[in-house]
Order: structure tokens, then C-alpha cells, then sequence
């Protein structure tokens, strides 16, 4: 509202964020299946704090508008990379439990930017907001980083092992798997249950 765009153009940029989201989100999941989620986290992160950072300069709404529209495919790499580094992590018993504390951590996030973000904006305007918001994800993202290297090396060794003792008692089962081979979750299903929403702004 700030760059004098209309409620036309403001209510249009929530309708058209969800669009590259819904387009991107499968062939996310694709390469999360090919590379890992947390590779595909990785991507994502990178293109939304560069995003993040450039809404605190961008001062043209149609500018905003189309940096939304690339945000939003950013959102989709980051949100279905998590949600598959989750499930790639994690043992299947308590898959559940994790996703139910990712959802709630996330709404706990969302909640304590959206009554900071209009102090922050009040204070020190678009750049100050944009600018602590994307060091923010920065450093979430990086302490992330040990947690997930730590948790899909005990979950590797996991799969290797429950899989070594499923084709053990089944030849034919291990005749039928390529050398190397471990089973695993498609992220793409991971893509319906994690929603990318904007970034209060």
C-alpha cells in the first residue's frame, strides 16, 4: 500500500502467488526424489533471502508484484525440500510427530513475525524489515544445517540396515533391486501437505 499500488493490485498479487507454488511445487519434489530434500532446501533458501532482501529496495509495485510471483517458486523448492529432508530423516514411526512439530513451529514463526514485522516496519521501514527478515531465515537456515547432516546419516545407516535385513530373508526381492539401491518416500507427496504462503509485507 506504501507504493501506492491499488486494492486491485494488492489482492491480485495473494491470488497470483499461489499460481508458480501449485505449478512448481511437483517438479520440486522431482528433484528432491533425485538430489535429497535438504539439497533442495538448500536451492530454495538461497533465491527466497536474495528475494526477501530485494523487497526492502524495491519501491515499483508491479516490481513487487513479479518478485512475488518468483518468490513463490522459491517458496515451493524451499517448503517441498524441508518436507522431504523431514521424511528422509526421520524414523517412519515418528513421522507424524515431526511433521505436527514442523506445522506448528512454522505457525509459532508466522505469528511472531506478523506482530513484529509492523514495529519493525514502523521503525525502520521496508529495509530494515526485509533486511532483518532475510539475515533471520539466514541463520535459522545455517543452524539447521548440523541438525539435518547429523539426522540423514543415522537415517541413511537406518535404511541400509532394515533394508540389508528385509532382502536377507528374500532372495528374490533383492534379486529385483539394483546394487546400491535404498528405498525412498517420494517428496512429491510431501508438496500437498506443506503450503507456501507470502511473507507478510
Amino acid at each position: 500500500a506504501d507504493l501506492d499500488a491499488s486494492t486491485l493490485l494488492i489482492g491480485l498479487s495473494y491470488a497470483l502467488f499461489a499460481l508458480p507454488f501449485m505449478v512448481v511445487a511437483t517438479p520440486a519434489g522431482r528433484v528432491a526424489d533425485r538430489i535429497g530434500g535438504g539439497a533442495t532446501f538448500a536451492r530454495g533458501i538461497v533465491a527466497l533471502v536474495l528475494l526477501i532482501a530485494a523487497y526492502g529496495v524495491i519501491r515499483h509495485p508491479g516490481l513487487a508484484t513479479g518478485a512475488g510471483l518468483v518468490e513463490s517458486g522459491a517458496q515451493a523448492f524451499a517448503a517441498v525440500g524441508a518436507a522431504a529432508a523431514m521424511a528422509q530423516a526421520v524414523d517412519p514411526s515418528r513421522a507424524g510427530a515431526a511433521q505436527g512439530l514442523a506445522r506448528a513451529a512454522g505457525l509459532l514463526a508466522a505469528t511472531v513475525t506478523s506482530a513484529a514485522s509492523g514495529f519493525g516496519y514502523a521503525v525502520g521501514g521496508p529495509l530494515l524489515l526485509f533486511g532483518a527478515t532475510a539475515l533471520v531465515v539466514v541463520v535459522v537456515a545455517l543452524a539447521a544445517v548440523p541438525l539435518l547432516r547429523t539426522r540423514r546419516t543415522a537415517g541413511t545407516q537406518r535404511t541400509h540396515g532394515t533394508t540389508a535385513g528385509v532382502l536377507e530373508g528374500s532372495p528374490a526381492a533383492a534379486a529385483s533391486m539394483p546394487a546400491g539401491t535404498v528405498p525412498r518416500r517420494s517428496a512429491a507427496l510431501c508438496a500437498a501437505a506443506t503450503g507456501g504462503s507470502p511473507i507478510p509485507r
